[in-house]
């Protein structure tokens, strides 16, 4: 059981997942079994901003996927900013 499935069961408001999507099959069936009805992927989208297009257009192969490193949140945390290890592509 998922905590979504838990939440699910006292609330009639949208249901929003969180945490580590990166896989579009996974999301999808997450969505069209009901258990949620969005998907927050903060992380995912800095690693590649184009993720839903990518995955719309039949390329979800070509897109990035978050490696969870937490580059991002360091740098926001030390107020300097958001980073990603797959910026400029030189994973700087």
């Amino acid at each position: 059981m998922f905590l979504c499935d838990l939440v699910r069961r006292y609330t009639r408001l949208p249901v929003c997942g969180v945490g580590g999507f990166t896989d579009p099959e996974f999301v999808e069936r997450q969505l069209a079994a009901g258990r949620i009805d969005c998907a927050a992927m903060s992380r995912q989208l800095i690693a590649d901003p184009d993720w839903p297009n990518k995955v719309l257009s039949g390329k979800a192969n070509e897109a990035r996927r978050c490696a969870r490193c937490n580059r991002c949140l360091n740098g926001l945390m030390a107020h300097k900013g958001v980073h990603c290890i797959f910026e400029g592509g030189n994973g700087q």
